[in-house]
């Protein structure tokens, strides 16, 4: 588990961030309400026991990287990501929907283009409106 709590990183190194991803068995990144820039570093998505990813209230910004993983280690486990308030723009990767057990997807207060990945709209992921701030994208998931 890597916790830092809200006020006490000002920056994020890129060696660190390749480290967090060899830690064995490593669940959880919780950095929310600190000041980090830069994008989220690729090998992040790539961590397969990763049940909750929670960087937000931050100043990252770039695209999401797509998951290549689909979480299927830890089947039937809950995931968590929220990446909401901070700068990311681009597009959502519609891998995201791929991520097996992902109960809650928090992107709203970010600058995302483009359409609405349909495969989002029917996964089983909380992905509400207010979630995901959809009024950004050029459509929304059917009612």
């Amino acid at each position: 588990k890597v916790f830092v709590p809200p006020g006490e990183l000002t920056s994020f190194s890129p060696p660190l961030a390749r480290e967090i991803a060899f830690l064995p068995d490593l669940e959880s990144i919780v950095i929310r309400g600190n000041t980090l820039r830069g994008t989220i570093p690729k090998v992040i998505s790539e961590i397969s026991t990763l049940k909750k990813l929670i960087l937000s209230k931050n100043q990252f910004s770039g695209t999401i990287p797509p998951s290549r993983k689909t979480g299927s280690e830890l089947e039937g486990e809950d995931k968590i990501i929220d990446l909401s308030l901070n700068q990311f723009s681009g597009q959502i990767p519609p891998e995201l929907a791929n991520i097996a057990g992902l109960t809650k997807l928090r992107l709203h207060g970010n600058n995302f283009t483009g359409p609405m990945p349909s495969a989002l709209c029917s996964s089983n992921a909380n992905t509400t409106e207010d979630s995901l701030a959809l009024t950004v994208l050029t459509s929304d998931c059917a009612e």
